[in-house]
């Protein structure tokens, strides 16, 4: 039988936390998953949003981060950024030499048992007591006792420490049979140091699409992740667009996760609906983590990009729109352009109060980009229409969330090879064409 469903958020800037913490209609999510340069970097505010969440959070150590070139740990003077030198000073040994020096580490810095305890020892350390210890011994620990004695003050004496620890990883690439090698040992140190019980072990599975797609070393993968002594295991696939990426790259997912979750809970840390629709099959998915809007796929290695526009998530297609395709959608259909105040619209695409005011999606602003090498102009989005599509976005995922829960897998087929037959010819190939590989993917026997 499928697992329980789970849903996970990812807390991205403190901008974000009106969302989390309001009890409002997008407050629907099960967990919070922050990043540890975050808790790094502002470990006092953090602290203050885990008291008032009220709902089980998980810290992702980021060692990765560690690996990949000094130069994307920098900012744009070449200097470490200011959280991940917190992060490295907290984890020590061959991560913070590695950054004093300018350089990244490598997985022969691993190599001795004592190098492997030290690291273990301080991620976990860091996840585990940062936040305790801020609320607890802290110069606000006085307040915050005096606050979490009053009823009235929403606070929870429940969240001073994550419900699970992450033990460190490092990035698979190919078939690195010594990253694979070195990941496990973390978890198994890390379950030697957790001899006194406390929060739930979890492993973290980060590959390149690379190493998913081949067969044998995916096969290698999943043994050694199912066997592992965590009880959890987090995964994330490099830059995965599950609208975008092949019928191949689909089915192999799929066989991950089987793999894995013969043994394990598996949550697929970034996910949309297609990881949604894999917690219905047997030995799915326990649980699907995603961003405010943006964090559906992530690249493993950070990468530039210009001033973000904002789209409208089109839950017929399960995929985010630009405004000039959503209106191609939708303007030739009688009334449509009211948004949920018309009842087809309501019925057919969104019942949301967001929608009631299709305008403000589609809202910019001029903005000028000053360099040495003169200026640039572009068109971006304004704040309250960012603000608008990530609101109704995340109504949107809840209703996914709850569809497929209470829904059978041969009725989420249907319903996605109705939407492409109704949408396809007006959304176009390139943001419909996806329903079909996921069709193919998920029915049974495929």
């Amino acid at each position: 039988m499928p697992k329980e469903m789970r849903h996970f958020l990812r807390y991205g800037t403190h901008s974000e936390k009106d969302f989390f913490l309001e009890e409002t209609e997008v407050n629907s999510y099960d967990a919070a998953i922050v990043n540890a340069n975050m808790l790094a970097y502002t470990p006092k505010a953090m602290s203050a949003f885990a008291l008032r969440l009220n709902k089980p959070f998980f810290i992702d150590p980021q060692t990765h981060a560690f690996q990949h070139g000094f130069e994307y740990i920098t900012n744009k003077n070449g200097v470490p950024k200011q959280s991940i030198k917190n992060l490295a000073t907290s984890y020590g040994g061959a991560i913070l030499s590695a950054l004093e020096n300018s350089g990244s580490v490598s997985l022969e810095d691993f190599s001795s048992e004592e190098a492997k305890k030290n690291l273990v020892k301080n991620v976990l350390e860091f996840q585990r007591d940062t936040v305790h210890n801020i609320v607890t011994t802290g110069s606000e620990a006085e307040y915050v006792t005096f606050a979490l004695n009053d009823e009235g003050s929403g606070l929870s004496r429940e969240n001073v420490t994550p419900s699970g620890v992450i033990a460190p990883y490092f990035y698979i690439d190919g078939s690195n049979d010594s990253a694979l090698e070195l990941n496990v040992a973390f978890v198994e140190e890390a379950k030697r140091f957790l001899t006194d019980g406390g929060p739930m072990l979890i492993a973290q599975l980060v590959m390149s699409k690379d190493a998913l797609a081949n067969d044998s070393f995916r096969k290698k993968i999943i043994s050694a992740y199912a066997s592992c002594s965590a009880k959890k295991v987090f995964i994330w696939i490099d830059a995965f667009d599950e609208t975008e990426v092949s019928e191949s790259l689909l089915q192999s997912l799929k066989s991950l996760i089987e793999g894995v979750a013969s043994s394990k809970e598996v949550v697929n840390l970034y996910g949309g609906y297609f990881s949604i629709l894999l917690t219905k099959i047997e030995n799915g998915l326990e649980g699907v983590c995603h961003g405010m809007e943006y964090g559906e796929s992530r690249a493993v290695v950070p990468v530039g990009g210009g001033l973000s526009r904002a789209k409208y998530y089109f839950r017929p297609l399960h995929k985010r729109l630009s405004a000039e395709d959503f209106l191609r959608i939708i303007g030739n259909r009688q009334g449509w352009l009211s948004g949920s105040k018309n009842q087809e619209f309501a019925r057919e695409v969104c019942d949301c109060h967001i929608c009631e005011d299709l305008e403000q999606f589609a809202e910019t602003q001029t903005y000028e980009v000053k360099s040495k090498n003169g200026s640039r102009r572009g068109e971006t989005s304004t704040s309250a229409a960012k603000r608008h599509s990530l609101a109704h976005y995340l109504v949107s995922k809840k209703k996914e969330f709850e569809f497929v829960e209470k829904s059978d897998m041969a009725s989420l087929l249907k319903d996605l090879g109705d939407a492409k037959t109704k949408y396809a010819q007006s959304a176009g190939d390139s943001n419909a064409n996806h329903i079909d590989r996921w069709i193919k993917v998920l029915t049974p026997g495929a």
